[in-house]
C-alpha cells in the first residue's frame, strides 16, 4: 500500500505546483528537458522514491511512531532535498483551522 502513496504524493504535488504557476511547461517537457546523471536514478525516479518515502514517514508521525522532526532527518539523510520536503510535509499536514 505504502509504494502506492509515492506517486500520489508526486502527482498532487505537481498539481499544486501547476495551479499556483500556469506558466509552467507541460510536465513531459520538464522530465525530457532534465539531463540523467551517471549512476543516478532518473529525475521521475527520484521523485518517486521521496514522495514514497516522505508519505511513509507521514503515516509513522501520524500514528505516534515519529516526531515530524524526527521525519524531517530521515528524509534529507535519505537525500530528499530539504525544499522538497518541506513542500510535501506541508501538503501532507496542513495546519489545523
Amino acid at each position: 500500500m505504502l509504494s502506492a502513496l509515492g506517486p500520489l504524493v508526486v502527482y498532487r504535488v505537481v498539481q499544486d505546483q501547476y495551479r499556483a504557476q500556469p506558466g509552467l511547461p507541460p510536465l513531459p517537457a520538464v522530465f525530457l528537458q532534465q539531463r540523467d546523471e551517471p549512476g543516478l536514478p532518473s529525475p521521475l525516479l527520484r521523485a518517486l522514491l521521496a514522495g514514497e518515502l516522505v508519505a511513509s514517514l507521514s503515516l509513522l508521525a501520524a500514528e505516534g511512531k515519529m516526531t515530524a522532526a524526527e521525519c524531517a532527518a530521515q528524509a534529507l539523510a535519505a537525500g530528499v532535498p530539504a525544499p522538497l520536503f518541506v513542500m510535501l510535509w506541508a501538503r501532507l499536514h496542513p495546519p489545523a483551522e
